[in-house]
């Protein structure tokens, strides 16, 4: 039996982590067929955006909807590292590896090439990339020697951009630390709420007030604002 957990976003996949890979396991929501038994050895593989691995678990507790399997933590720890999301918004995705439909990978030269186009290319090449369908590339473009604090921040208003990629903006201190970068950020209803609260100390007081007042802003960026107001 193969099992298979699609990861979209990396908030999902450090969630489960923290709170299963490194306690040695992982509740994998699809029901156990009736031949599964307690210990037996099932395939698992875990994918989140390029990145992938496949691990041999062993089955240590099964319920009508889920099961779940034991593995050596220290294996996963690579791939964890490496994992960039595709962005979408979607929730991961639990299925039985032997029925599931992989979605199609680019690979081999052309995007080879694309790669070094989103690290070395011009603006507008840059643009294009970012505005394009393969979310792959967006994190290369973050990477590229030439691109200037104006594009960063025309990115960070992007309501198409997904959540990995504007806490990749946020990381990077000498954007973050930008007022207009921090409240572009913040106001993107795709970043998650912690990384935005976190922002909210970059913040210009007049757009704290801002926050504090619009009922559009999510209820715990809000009073985050308020707290800082007063």
């Amino acid at each position: 039996m193969k099992l298979r957990v699609t990861y979209h976003r990396r908030v999902d996949l450090d969630e489960d982590d923290v709170g299963q890979f490194q306690k040695g396991g992982l509740l994998v929501r699809v029901p156990p067929p009736p031949e599964l038994a307690l210990f037996d050895q099932v395939e698992l593989e875990l994918v989140c955006g390029a990145e992938s691995i496949t691990l041999m678990t062993q089955v240590v507790q099964t319920t009508t909807d889920a099961l779940a399997v034991m593995f050596d933590r220290t294996k996963t720890q690579p791939f964890v590292a490496a994992a960039v999301g595709d962005d979408e918004d979607l929730d991961p995705e639990h299925e039985r590896g032997d029925t599931a439909k992989r979605a199609p990978e680019a690979h081999g030269p052309q995007l080879a090439k694309q790669i070094q186009q989103a690290l070395h290319g011009n603006k507008d090449e840059r643009a294009a990339i970012i505005r394009g369908v393969n979310k792959q590339l967006h994190p290369f473009v973050l990477k590229n020697p030439q691109l200037g604090a104006d594009e960063v921040l025309g990115f960070a208003k992007m309501a198409t951009i997904g959540a990995d990629l504007l806490a990749q903006i946020a990381a990077r201190r000498d954007w973050a630390a930008r007022p207009d970068i921090a409240i572009a950020l913040v106001r993107n209803p795709k970043i998650s709420v912690g990384v935005a609260v976190k922002l909210l100390e970059h913040v210009a007081v007049a757009d704290l007030r801002q926050l504090a007042k619009d009922s559009r802003t999510r209820t715990p960026i809000q009073q985050a604002a308020r707290k800082r107001v007063i």
